[in-house]
């Protein structure tokens, strides 16, 4: 294999990731495009205290706006960038996944900000995005204000 030497004084810096300032949204009003019941893992247990070494299945509801921007991937495909929110869902007594009714739940402070009272009626009112970093891995994200 054959070496070359170059100038360092001559190196220049290069963009790296998408470039997109995800932050820049943040305050921006957007409508909600789908709800999606989803069944996830989660670290978090029945009372909301995380612990690293437990993993179970849950059951959480997706609400997602309309995309707020897009960007070409590496593959050259688009990428619709949407802000999104995680819902828990409450397991009743028979086993059936639904809706928590507890006031203090942050979805009925969310139906309750957007003044609808069940969550078919969130499917297109308008919400304000807010920009979150992951506290473990430092990546950004976009969901809505709840309350």
């Amino acid at each position: 294999m054959e070496t070359m030497e170059y100038d360092i004084e001559n190196i220049p810096d290069v963009e790296s990731g998408s470039g997109i300032d995800l932050e820049q949204f943040a305050g921006q009003r957007t409508k909600i495009a789908a709800i999606k019941q989803l069944e996830v893992e989660t670290h978090f247990d029945e009372n909301g205290d995380y612990n690293e070494n437990l993993k179970r299945k849950t059951m959480v509801l997706k609400v997602e706006s309309e995309p707020v921007t897009e960007f070409k991937g590496k593959d050259g495909k688009t990428v619709k960038i949407k802000a999104s929110e995680l819902f828990n869902m409450k397991k009743n007594e028979q086993g059936v996944w639904g809706i928590p009714t507890a006031p203090k739940s942050k979805i009925r402070k969310f139906l309750a900000r957007q003044k609808v009272k069940a969550v078919k009626d969130l499917m297109g009112t308008s919400v304000i995005i807010k920009d979150y970093v992951d506290k473990r891995t430092q990546n950004v994200y976009l969901g809505f204000v709840i309350e």
